[in-house]
C-alpha cells in the first residue's frame, strides 16, 4: 500500500490536486487518484517525471475523472496524440490544457482533438 492509498478516504471529495514537480508521484499514484477522486476538476502533474516519463494509463485517469476542467501535463515528454484523444473523448468540460514541452504532439493530433472536442 502506498502513502497515497492510505490517504484516499481523506481525498475522495477533492476537486483540485496540484502535484507539480512531485518527486514521489508515480503512475500507481495517478491510478489511485483516478479511482478515488471522481469529482476532480483540476489536476497538475506537470514536471512529475516519475509519471510523465513513462507510459501510464491516461485513458483510466481521464475516463474516471470526467469532470476535469484543467489539466496540466507540463514537461511530459511522453504526451502524444493519444492523450489528446483521451481528453477529448472523456472530458467534455476542459477549459485549460497545458502540454508545454510535449514534443510528441503533432499538428494532426491537435486538429483531431479540436474536432473531437467540438463535437
Amino acid at each position: 500500500m502506498s502513502m497515497c492509498d492510505e490517504h484516499v478516504p481523506v481525498i475522495r471529495n477533492l476537486v483540485s490536486l496540484d502535484l507539480w514537480r512531485c518527486k514521489f508521484a508515480s503512475p500507481e499514484t495517478i491510478v489511485t487518484i483516478a479511482k478515488s477522486c471522481k469529482d476532480l476538476e483540476e489536476i497538475d502533474i506537470g514536471w512529475c517525471h516519475n509519471v510523465l516519463r513513462v507510459q501510464f494509463d491516461h485513458r483510466f485517469l481521464f475516463g474516471n475523472c470526467k469532470k476535469l476542467k484543467k489539466v496540466f501535463l507540463t514537461s511530459g515528454r511522453i504526451i502524444d496524440d493519444t492523450y489528446l484523444n483521451s481528453i477529448a473523448t472523456f472530458c467534455s468540460d476542459i477549459e485549460l490544457l497545458d502540454i508545454l514541452g510535449s514534443n510528441q504532439v503533432t499538428n494532426t493530433g491537435i486538429l483531431r482533438y479540436s474536432v473531437l472536442y467540438s463535437s
